[in-house]
């Protein structure tokens, strides 16, 4: 996990600086056809669009799967109806005005942020009052660390098959360019917004984590659950494991109010990815109106809803209806690895962006120090590294078919990168000149921003 969370550091690093000096809407959709080319820029930017909608459709496939331990029998008879209402009305919140609908967005967030707030409180200070902190975990090293002893090469596929299911927990962290041009002062808001959202991840995700490992034994039988029970689901939780281990009974009100937290942090992510993924619809129309349906996408109504991108992205989240006639294990993994593999994608080119980025800043006899906002890295010389890094990763993907053969496991390891090429060859076929040519970028054209009190970068 700290492997990935560092790349995703960068990749935060990169986007912010991109965002200040280039504050537009969806940006994250944009600076690919700056900096890159057209033909990249749509290739990637259809996946990374079409991941929010399958993403919406596996997590509205989820808080049917949740309800369950409400009314298995309601649920189990109406499940379609079920996802149709939860997809409606997401679809609602999302023609709102944007105001409004951030502020049920805050709300449903809220009751996620306080819960885990409350357990990391809560198992924190029943092991510093208890004093074995160290214990579950000290008790079965070196099995608690490397895991079940095997041969070397079990924990290399281990190792990489966990990259880019770990990278999925991230995702989305490159959204903070989805709305940089709604900021007054993009040079104050997204640093502070960069460092907030790494905090969160370091609070969230690696102090959950640590806490799991200091109070779950890796081998615990709970975490497999074994049965298709609702209830034995729900126990299979390590949130609620670890909970039960630091003292607490397994009563219903104790069970029910998981799943309802359960419930609503699912319910937000898929609000989410509505907004994102009809955002970045529409940034892409705007970036390339290459027809009459384009210019639909990218049109917003006097509340600044794109309506025909909400409405296109939310129909994507309806092929959770086919789920019901497919065991959602069987294709959970396959949208997953497919999702998580279109977000990496982003987080590539976002590396190459920002590489071209920083030639046309040289070329031009700029130096970065001149921008309204640098990072204090050497992001010229990390950029490639991101980019490569996650190029491996994709291509040792699917690594782990060789010694469990799956083949839908392999066709979900390489599919997003396949159709990723093809879309490329596709478009470049079409329209395409190769990269855009560094001395073509010009810096100094009105979409950029840089400093007013720098005279020698102003236009012309």
């Amino acid at each position: 996990m700290s492997y990935i969370l560092f790349l995703v550091y960068l990749v935060l690093e990169m986007t912010a600086e991109l965002a200040v000096f280039m504050p537009v809407n969806g940006l994250i959709c944009k600076f690919h056809f700056v900096f890159l080319s057209v033909p990249l820029g749509l290739a990637n930017n259809l996946i990374y669009w079409a991941s929010w909608g399958f993403t919406l459709a596996l997590e509205l496939s989820i808080l049917a799967s949740t309800c369950l331990y409400w009314n298995a029998g309601f649920v189990e008879s109406h499940q379609g109806l079920i996802i149709f209402g939860i997809w409606l009305l997401l679809t609602a919140f999302n023609l709102l005005p944007v105001d409004t609908y951030g502020e049920i967005e805050f709300w449903i967030a809220l009751v996620k942020v306080v819960a885990i707030l409350a357990w990391i409180v809560f198992v924190l200070g029943n092991l510093l009052y208890s004093g074995t902190i160290f214990q579950t975990y000290t008790a079965n090293l070196p099995s608690s660390f490397f895991g079940s002893l095997d041969v070397p090469s079990a924990y290399i596929v281990r190792f990489i098959n966990s990259l880019v299911f770990v990278s999925f927990i991230f995702q989305s962290v490159e959204s903070i360019a989805i709305t940089t041009g709604d900021m007054e002062k993009p040079q104050e808001t997204v640093p502070k917004v960069t460092r907030l959202i790494f905090v969160r991840i370091v609070v969230f995700y690696l102090l959950s984590v640590a806490l799991l490992t200091l109070t779950i034994s890796f081998d615990d039988e709970r975490l497999i659950g074994g049965s298709e029970n609702a209830r034995d689901k729900l126990l299979s939780s390590p949130f609620l494991i670890s909970l039960i281990n630091c003292g607490l009974n397994e009563n219903g009100v104790m069970l029910s109010t998981f799943n309802f937290v359960i419930f609503t942090a699912i319910l937000s992510a898929a609000n989410s990815n509505i907004y994102f993924g009809s955002r970045c619809l529409q940034a892409v129309c705007e970036e390339h109106r290459g027809s009459s349906l384009a210019t639909v996408f990218s049109k917003s109504n006097a509340s600044g809803v794109p309506v025909a991108s909400v409405l296109l992205t939310s129909a994507l989240g309806l092929t959770s209806l086919l789920l019901r006639y497919q065991s959602i294990a069987t294709v959970f993994s396959f949208l997953l690895t497919c999702c998580a593999s279109a977000g990496m994608l982003m987080w590539c080119l976002v590396g190459l962006s920002y590489a071209r980025f920083s030639k046309a800043l040289s070329a031009f006899g700029v130096d970065r120090s001149r921008l309204l906002y640098s990072s204090k890295w050497n992001l010229p010389r990390w950029a490639p590294f991101v980019s490569v890094n996650i190029v491996l990763i994709l291509l040792c993907n699917g690594l782990s078919c060789y010694w469990d053969f799956s083949f839908l496991a392999l066709i979900g390891a390489y599919s997003t990168p396949a159709v990723f090429l093809a879309l490329w060859a596709i478009f470049e076929l079409r329209e395409g000149h190769g990269l855009n040519n560094v001395k073509d970028i010009n810096i100094y054209e009105d979409t950029f921003r840089w400093s007013k009190d720098d005279e020698s970068c102003s236009a012309g």
